[in-house]
């Protein structure tokens, strides 16, 4: 209201108030009295925008089939406000599954959207970030080839007349798939392209969040000076955010500046960091992302040699993978615990970990493949075929040789 703010901030303000907040309206009501004429009645008088909250609490209680039904029948939830909240929705939510649900039904909002009454521009760029928020849902649950058609999708309205900063947003996301796929130069190209396009704008922020994701890919590459030049750029890209502007970007870089610093063997500041980044998650109430600070606690123990402490963590790790609905990530932990044991000259401990398996085939991710691979797991127990050497081969199946077992880019 006061022109205070820089063009990419200033944008995410405007969208925000777009949904209707009521305490934001509340706040910046003060500031019309600055003006001499009326305040816009778009701001005040637009029911359709007030209602968006209401519209959207309406939604999350549907299944995803019956989500959609409903925004199709009904045109009150054919509004940039409703598609704006819903994109929001899908970037906060913890579960991959939700998250594809709440970006198929901005999809559904902003390919409904009115053209005459909210104009060309808005609903084409509507379209383009509905789109490319489902393909991010789709890759974090899994599902590469669905990404990719959904960011294929997003680009179509956008090449119409692309926003610089839609566009650069665009290109971020797909840099994220590029760089799941293994294709680590080319997702590190589109990123410097637009940390450029960023830095000719004075856009500070945004230029961090790039640096994070920069550093993040670049400590993926081979080699121990490709994971401290990975250091080097999340640290950069966390000083320009000048602490904790915004928690869930903080977190995540910390978080990956932890993983690094344990790769290299920084394990004391490895430590320090993870500290760091639990403190925020906290705040967050960010689960999933607690216990993978808990596996990777239990991981820097592992290479400090306290077996003990390792072995505590990967218990409450895998135990909160499962509560959290991670079956992937759960099976991972398992097979850590058992290639302790076996190291540790402890092999009959492994048998209730293969008895133990319900829970973790009972989880929303599990795939067919790593189901196949936990009851192989469980009959090499039972045939007392379990070696160090057995072990890590399924190990690598279900999760990727040691360098490929990262989270994925958020």
């Amino acid at each position: 209201m006061r022109n205070e703010t820089e063009g990419g901030e200033r944008r995410l303000v405007v969208r925000h108030l777009l949904t209707g907040c009521a305490r934001c309206v509340a706040v910046t009501r003060r500031f019309w009295s600055l003006s001499e004429t009326a305040a816009p009645e778009g701001v005040q008088e637009n029911p359709p925008q007030r209602e968006a909250p209401l519209r959207l609490s309406e939604l999350l209680d549907l299944s995803r089939t019956q989500g959609l039904a409903r925004i199709e029948a009904d045109r009150r939830f054919q509004n940039p406000a409703v598609c704006e909240l819903l994109i929001g929705e899908s970037q906060r939510a913890g579960e991959p599954a939700l998250a594809v649900v709440r970006a198929e039904w901005a999809v559904a909002v902003a390919e409904r959207l009115d053209v005459r009454r909210y104009g060309a521009t808005l609903t084409r760029n509507l379209r383009g970030r509905a789109w490319a928020w489902l393909g991010n849902a789709r890759r974090l649950a899994g599902d590469r080839r669905g990404a990719e058609a959904a960011l294929s999708q997003a680009e179509e309205p956008l090449q119409e007349g692309i926003d610089p900063l839609d566009g650069a947003e665009l290109a971020e996301l797909r840099a994220r798939l590029l760089a799941d796929q293994g294709k680590l130069e080319e997702a590190e190209l589109l990123l410097d392209r637009t940390l450029a396009l960023y830095r000719t704008l004075r856009e500070r922020h945004l230029e961090a969040r790039v640096l994070i994701q920069k550093g993040t890919v670049r400590g993926w590459a081979p080699g121990r000076e490709a994971m401290l030049q990975g250091i080097r750029i999340l640290e950069e890209g966390l000083a320009l955010l000048g602490g904790d502007r915004e928690a869930p970007l903080v977190a995540f870089g910390l978080h990956r500046l932890a993983l690094l610093f344990a790769d290299v063997g920084r394990t004391e500041e490895a430590v320090r960091t993870l500290r760091r980044a639990r403190v925020l998650y906290e705040r967050q109430g960010d689960g999933p992302n607690l216990v993978r600070l808990r596996h990777l606690e239990g991981k820097i123990a592992e290479a400090r040699g306290d077996s003990a402490a390792a072995e505590a963590a990967f218990h409450e790790a895998r135990q909160g993978f499962v509560a959290e609905g991670l079956g992937v990530e759960a099976a991972g932990v398992l097979f850590d615990l058992a290639i302790l044991y076996t190291r540790t000259g402890r092999s009959p401990e492994i048998r209730p970990l293969a008895e133990d398996l319900l829970p973790i085939l009972c989880t929303r991710d599990i795939r067919q493949g790593v189901a196949a691979a936990l009851l192989f797991f469980r009959r090499l127990v039972e045939t007392e075929h379990a070696t160090l050497e057995a072990l890590s081969a399924v190990a690598h199946y279900v999760t990727g040789p040691p360098r490929e077992r990262r989270p994925a880019l958020r």
